[in-house]
């Protein structure tokens, strides 16, 4: 058979090369990007559209993301979150890296920013404990295949569950924000700082004597840059001529039409209806701590009677498997009085088929097969299985123990 040749395709040959004209899309930098116009357009601008909102949400950095949207999901998911009353945990603001660990952190923070606790999306703070070491998973490598936990070293085994004890019993050593928004009351400011967090530092009730001491009016403004104040259809006072930075006098009219449009009545308006959301604010925020005390009752009764629960399911399967024990060991006892009745068919010798049923009561029940001829043999491997068994339900009771030990410990630290 012949060896097929290599073609042989040259240099200055037009098979070699070819002048061919491409279209694509390329981006303002000068990169080619072929049919991707996305991509292409995405490398070249440097702002876009929000893609959830493009007509309300603003433009944002191709590189970054709608600020707009991401507030709006975090002020959903915190809206959405269970509200506990505050008992005294470590609190954070959402969605930021400020945390209190005490009340007097939280007040000073409040003054500072002239802030109430109640305007702030305060969040309960949960412990970070370090994890439990699993010496099993660990040593998962050189355990020898079909062995597991008690294959190890008793030291060993002792040293770990030394050291999760250690672990279970240590102080945090951190606190994370939870999925509970805290309900923490306005009382745990002093009188004085609680005026200082008020709203602006507007003293309110000041700005209400000021506004009824003042004349009714109605106010108005000429349209130029006077407020008047009119009385029965007629404006018989000028109250002032208003004197803007700008030399087109279209700033003076404005601080004239805000003048005017803040008139003593619109004032006293305006006071009565913050005060009448501060009384409805005041209702719901009780309601809302009324709730949580409830709801957190409901939790605690739920709780002890999942603990009833799952100990009379605990209690229910150790007398199963105490159960399964004794039939396993009336199991071994039968097969001891089938190997005595082989023994005794064997030999002849009733003391040495006496020997295999020991003290036992029960009947032989069902007898060994005729072909059985070695009772030893026999009696070994029928126990087999019921020893394997046995071994399965002694490991079941060490570890049901072992976990009631911790779980005792582990209430004796937490002073239940």
């Amino acid at each position: 058979m012949s060896k097929q040749m290599e073609k042989i395709v040259m240099m200055d040959s037009d098979e070699a090369a070819h002048i061919q004209t491409v279209t694509g899309w390329v981006d303002r930098h000068g990169r080619f990007w072929g049919d991707d116009e996305y991509q292409a357009r995405w490398c070249g601008a440097t702002h876009m559209k929000c893609k959830n909102k493009p007509d309300v949400h603003p433009v944002h950095s191709t590189r970054g993301y709608c600020e707009e949207c991401h507030r709006e999901a975090s002020q959903a998911k915190f809206l959405a979150m269970e509200r506990v009353v505050w008992s005294g945990e470590p609190l954070t603001i959402f969605d930021s890296d400020k945390y209190f660990f005490d009340a007097e952190s939280l007040a000073d923070y409040c003054v500072e920013n002239s802030l109430l606790p109640s305007e702030l999306q305060l969040v309960i703070c949960e412990p970070n404990y370090p994890p439990e070491f699993d010496i099993e998973q660990h040593c998962e490598e050189i355990i020898p295949e079909g062995g597991d936990y008690f294959s190890l070293p008793q030291t060993v085994r002792d040293a770990a569950d030394a050291l999760n004890k250690a672990i279970k019993e240590s102080e945090p050593v951190s606190w994370s924000g939870s999925e509970r928004s805290a309900i923490v009351s306005d009382d745990i400011l002093t009188d004085e700082q609680g005026g200082a967090c008020s709203m602006s530092q507007v003293d309110k009730q000041a700005l209400r004597e000021a506004a009824q001491n003042a004349t009714d009016g109605p106010w108005e403004d000429d349209g130029a840059r006077n407020v008047l104040i009119v009385r029965d259809g007629v404006a018989t006072s000028l109250l002032t001529t208003v004197v803007g930075y700008d030399t087109s006098g279209l700033e003076d009219i404005r601080n004239a039409i805000f003048i005017a449009a803040a008139n003593p009545s619109a004032i006293l308006a305006l006071l009565d209806e913050l005060e009448a959301k501060d009384r409805r604010n005041a209702e719901l925020n009780s309601t809302l701590e009324r709730w949580a005390v409830d709801r957190a009752q409901s939790a605690s009764d739920l709780e002890a009677a999942e603990k009833r629960i799952a100990g009379l399911e605990d209690e229910n399967e150790y007398i199963s498997k105490r159960f399964k024990e004794a039939d396993l060991i009336v199991g071994r006892n039968l097969i001891a009085m089938r190997a005595a009745i082989i023994e005794w068919r064997a030999t002849g010798d009733a003391n040495n088929g006496m020997a295999w049923i020991f003290n036992t009561l029960l009947g032989p029940g069902e007898l060994p097969s005729e072909n059985e001829k070695d009772a030893q043999a026999y009696f070994d491997r029928e126990d087999e299985q019921l020893d394997k068994e046995m071994m399965e339900l002694h490991k079941w009771f060490w570890e049901r123990n072992k976990r009631i030990e911790a779980e005792r410990a582990a209430g004796a630290s937490k002073g239940e």
